[in-house]
């Protein structure tokens, strides 16, 4: 490389990067987090105490302030401690890490989080998988044999596009798709004859991938980047040899992800799936092809043009594919009428196959016809495929203006092409705002078109649509101007870039609200004094905080304004609490709050309580409730208000750790929920187990337990028991978890469904939980001797290559 070339290629990277952190620019210059704590502000105190007046800009995306931050920023805060989190003790009783694929411990971007902290940190580590995918795009299209001007497009297209910017906020999503053109760049290199270092890159794009977390994503990226090398390479010679290097490539970066990949089955195999998850929510209406296919390819903000809402009912398909910006999207058509698709023909394939197959796939039909046979069939998550068809448009809007920049044939082809398309789509909408305003259908397409219609006089009026229609304008004036003359190559390039980018960032800001961290951890003296009192007594007592809705489903309840601190947003406190918003439940916990709740929510997503006098609080020593009105319960007593908070005690609630003597057998998990949901069961009346290992009946004494040691991963507890009987600890059973009485190893049991039961004979002891997950063994086993193998194999063809080097010298 030249050093001319290699300054002019620096300098592209460098815009990249800059282009790629524009949208964080304002938030980071206010010192504010890029997360939607507005929504906690909107509907729960003490958030809307600490930030009133403050109005909700995107009050939908709430997963990434119940799970994504409080995980993340817990994983990163562990580390930072210099301690491997294997073991999340604040949510659900206690949970693994790696198993979770949100907090994914050993993700490189989780850097950021752990040297700059929950504030800054936060944004750099949502910026790296935009800086990521952005570079990656610009050399994979300069492998193509695009020029620098369209390489630079289409990564503008993909690393600011609208499946990013949307999601951004979720990170964990957007991370595990930055990897996608790196690893496809690393094929092409190799196919190109390349050297081995490609093979590595793509060992550790597949790596890097996987400990991103999503299950999902991992699984559809090694399947497109396999398809892609098997299209790529069927008419090369020595393509099946390639195929299957690209094959041992992606499956050697598998194995370094085993200490992730094996953590989340592990996990999964305890957890609870519910049959019902998304059934009859992502089906696909006819009116939503629509949306693929015209309005909602420009993206649209939430609260002005989401579109997909109005469409199908549900807040989740308002990211729909295809968003390139209104120019990108014209430039990507004429890419597509550019002759000789040759190696872009793959991507080609996916740009137009993957949504039609998504559209199949999801219909009424087919999910009908699949589930007779798969009985557990439902619907596929197709979120985590959208960005391949994105990226695959995103290469057509690059190779589509390289084509208008150096081929003068193909100016005027795109001239009429943008032009069609502009007229098209104003077409469109005037179509649009004439039926709505004729037939106004509240829940329909057209309905929402009516509002908008309502709002701003007509749709065209709407903001919304005239500014990607106007940017649109302006791009095909641009192409005119090259075709006649008027303007430079050069020039061109640059405006052409500058509308893209404004397209882009323009739409997309207003789905990442950003807040002062204030809002995300608002100082309470109420919770204060809670922490205060949980560290004084020594107790590890847990702490809660009860709904005022009673009987609805999760999903509802958080929508209610007025309500108290959700799930999750007691972690950033230090306070254990045991509920949770996972995607992950172990089976175990979640069956023993259902029969706290009295019921089954079928989108057990958000584990809630508004029952806040039951036993199996007590079970989990939940000593303190928080609520926002009066509670009413046996044993409960009011210690304190405070900004819209009170707080309770709750006297029944048993200690962390106790001994207790009366043991109850109960043949079955079943007969041990049974015995749990009758209205006289007692706890402290006597352990129930599963199957045998009572022993002799005794009367039932209960003592409280001293805890000497509470890690996460190490807890010691000091017992002085006056008869035989059992160690109950209130922390989650789940597999991993050993134990050990006075040095000798002890089985745990399961208590109560949920809790860990060690038996302790009569007398002082001292019993040690180690947490020592298999999964997490196992895949560092497999991990280091991948690693050692991959080391072992480099420096055998570097020896060879030395040794060909010298025979040929000699």
């Amino acid at each position: 490389m030249t050093t001319a070339r290699g300054r002019r290629e620096g300098a592209t990277v460098a815009l990249l990067l800059l282009l790629t952190a524009a949208p964080f620019a304002r938030s980071c210059a206010a010192g504010e987090v890029l997360v939607n704590g507005d929504w906690l502000a909107h509907h729960f105190e003490p958030f809307r105490s600490a930030g009133r007046g403050t109005r909700a800009a995107n009050a939908e995306l709430e997963d990434p302030i119940l799970s994504t931050y409080p995980l993340k920023t817990a994983a990163a805060s562990t580390l930072a401690r210099g301690s491997m989190p294997l073991w999340n003790p604040w949510i659900a009783g206690g949970m693994p890490f790696f198993g979770d694929s949100i907090s994914t411990p050993l993700h490189p971007f989780n850097a950021a989080l752990v040297l700059g902290g929950p504030g800054i940190g936060w944004n750099i580590f949502l910026w790296l998988p935009l800086a990521l995918a952005g570079v990656g795009s610009y050399f994979l299209l300069r492998a193509l044999g695009v020029g620098p001007a369209g390489a630079l497009v289409g990564a503008t297209c993909y690393a600011i596009g609208g499946h990013h910017i949307v999601w951004l906020e979720y990170g964990t999503l957007v991370a595990g798709h930055a990897f996608l053109p790196l690893a496809l760049y690393a094929v092409e290199r190799r196919l190109a004859g390349g050297g081995h270092r490609h093979s590595l890159l793509l060992v550790a794009c597949s790596a890097l991938q996987a400990y991103s977390g999503n299950i999902q994503a991992n699984g559809y990226f090694v399947g497109f980047v396999l398809i892609y090398a098997v299209l790529r390479s069927v008419r090369r010679p020595g393509g099946l040899r390639r195929t299957i290097e690209t094959a041992i490539c992606l499956a050697a970066g598998l194995a370094l992800a085993a200490p992730q990949i094996f953590a989340t089955v592990e996990l999964a195999a305890e957890s609870y799936r519910p049959q019902s998850k998304y059934l009859g929510v992502n089906h696909m209406h006819p009116a939503t092809l629509l949306t693929l296919l015209s309005p909602d390819l420009f993206g649209s903000p939430v609260g002005d043009t989401n579109i997909g809402r109005f469409i199908t009912g549900q807040p989740y398909e308002h990211v729909l594919v295809g968003y390139l910006g209104a120019f990108g999207l014209a430039l990507a058509v004429v890419g597509a009428l550019r002759p000789g698709l040759g190696p872009r023909l793959p991507l080609f394939l996916a740009a137009l196959g993957i949504p039609l197959l998504l559209v199949v796939l999801h219909s009424d039909f087919v999910r009908e016809q699949v589930g007779r046979i798969w009985g557990s069939f439902h619907s596929f998550d197709w979120k985590r495929t959208r960005y391949f068809a994105v990226f695959g448009m995103a290469v057509f809007a690059g190779w589509g203006i390289d084509g208008c920049l150096t081929q003068p044939a193909l100016r005027r082809r795109a001239v009429v092409a943008s032009a069609v398309l502009l007229a098209s789509l104003v077409a469109v909408f005037l179509a649009i705002d004439v039926m709505s305003g004729a037939a106004p259908a509240p829940a329909g397409f057209l309905g929402y078109f009516s509002h908008l219609r309502e709002e701003h006089g007509s749709v065209l009026g709407a903001p919304a649509v005239i500014r990607p229609l106007a940017l649109l304008l302006v791009g095909t004036a641009l192409l005119w101007l090259l075709h006649r003359g008027r303007l430079s190559a050069h020039v061109v390039a640059a405006l052409t870039i500058a509308v893209v980018a404004i397209d882009l960032l323009t739409w997309g800001l207003p789905y990442n609200p950003s807040v002062p961290p204030r809002l995300v951890s608002a100082r309470v003296p109420l919770i204060a004094r809670a922490r205060a009192l949980v560290a004084r007594e020594r107790s590890r007592a847990r702490v809660a905080a009860v709904t005022q809705v009673f009987g609805l489903p999760s999903w509802e309840v958080n929508e209610r304004e007025g309500d108290v601190l959700p799930p999750n947003t007691l972690l950033p406190y230090g306070l254990e609490d045991p509920r949770s918003f996972s995607t992950f439940y172990l089976d175990r916990y979640l069956e023993m709050m259902e029969v706290s709740e009295g019921r089954r929510d079928p989108f057990p997503f958000s584990v809630q309580l508004t029952r806040p006098s039951t036993p199996v609080l007590d079970l989990w020593s939940v000593r303190y409730v928080f609520g926002t009105g009066t509670l009413h319960g046996a044993g409960l007593r009011e210690i304190g208000r405070s900004r819209g908070l009170r707080l309770y005690e709750r006297e029944t609630a048993l200690p962390r750790a106790f001994h207790i003597t009366g043991c109850r057998s109960l043949g079955s998990r079943r007969a041990v929920r049974r015995a749990m949901e009758r209205e006289d069961f007692d706890p402290r009346a006597a352990v129930l187990l599963e199957g045998g290992g009572c022993g002799a009946p005794r009367s039932a004494t209960l003592r409280p337990a001293r805890i000497v040691e509470h890690e996460p991963e190490r807890v010691v507890i000091a017992v002085d028991a006056t008869h035989d009987g059992f160690l109950v600890l209130a922390d989650a059973y789940a597999a991993g978890w050993e134990a050990t009485v006075d040095g000798r190893a002890a089985r745990i049991q399961p208590a109560y469904l949920a809790l860990r039961a060690v038996r302790v004979p009569e007398g002082r002891h001292r019993v040690v939980f180690l947490y020592r997950p298999r999964g997490v063994r196992t895949g560092v086993l497999v991990a280091g001797s991948t690693a050692v193998a991959i080391a072992a194999l480099g420096w055998i063809i570097r020896r060879r290559g030395a040794a060909g080097s010298r025979a040929r010298g000699g």
